[in-house]
Order: C-alpha cells, then structure tokens, then sequence
C-alpha cells in the first residue's frame, strides 16, 4: 500500500511539482 502525504503550500505551481515527483515516487498525493 503507498503511502498517503498531504501536501500544503499556499503556492499552487509548487503543490503541483512535489504531488508530481511524490507521485512518481509511488506515492498517493492530497494537495
């Protein structure tokens, strides 16, 4: 099961980037 990581940052352009490499990295984003 991957891991689940909230992403927080009052920056949509920078929640994007790290969902991205967080994502290809196997794991579930929310940000």
């Amino acid at each position: 099961m991957p891991h689940h990581i909230l992403v927080a940052d009052d920056d949509p352009h920078i929640r994007e980037v790290i969902c991205f490499a967080l994502e290809k990295a196997g794991m579930k984003t929310t940000g």
